[in-house]
């Protein structure tokens, strides 16, 4: 069994075997000074636009690039909740860049 909850701002997920139901695993996400349950719903792509970083470790991969000006090729996106929900085919998804 899983579960996945893509929110507006955080995301989180859990997930239990066949064998052992009664036992939920969930991912703990290191948050700077606290753990956390979710990561913020941000995702960063690459140039290629193949899959760099989700989450925290998103958001901090992204400042390190933009902190050095190699950030313009990447995609950023932030709340990636609030585009994926009313996505649907002929809508255009923009990054959150600067």
């Amino acid at each position: 069994m899983a579960a996945i909850e893509l929110g507006t701002t955080y995301s989180g997920f859990a997930y239990s075997f066949k064998d052992d139901w009664t036992k939920t695993i969930v991912k703990l996400y290191h948050g700077g000074e606290y753990f956390t349950h979710k990561a913020p719903t941000t995702l960063l792509l690459n140039p290629d636009k193949s899959f760099c970083a989700f989450g925290f470790e998103a958001e901090k991969r992204y400042a390190a690039l933009a902190e050095k000006d190699k950030h313009r090729d990447y995609f950023f996106f932030r709340r990636l909740g609030s585009i994926v929900k009313p996505f649907h085919i002929g809508i255009q998804v923009y990054d959150n860049a600067f």
